[in-house]
């Protein structure tokens, strides 16, 4: 695949100021993904996905994603959504 293909569309063209700018946007992502990768348990790593869905959202204009974001880890939060992560994990598991 051509370069311009696979880079075009994701910044490769920006300006040097340009890269800063977005690299200094984007930064505050970056300890949220080290909090999922750091997670001990499924239901803290996908706690902590929630975290990084949150501060994705906060980035649209709508209000409904952030709202699903809300429920998403009220849900998760709870003793069963903790059953439910580790029920993914292990079904995902399985069809590797």
């Amino acid at each position: 695949m051509p370069q311009d293909e696979l880079f075009g569309a994701s910044g490769a063209n920006l300006s040097t100021v340009q890269k800063i700018k977005l690299l200094a946007e984007w930064a505050p992502l970056l300890p949220l993904l080290q909090a999922v990768a750091l997670a001990q348990t499924n239901q803290g790593k996908a706690l902590a996905g929630a975290e990084v869905l949150r501060w994705l959202a906060a980035k649209t204009s709508t209000t409904t994603d952030d709202a699903a974001v809300d429920h998403l880890k009220a849900m998760i939060s709870t003793p069963e959504g903790g059953k439910v992560c580790d029920f993914i994990v292990a079904l995902v598991g399985a069809i590797r």
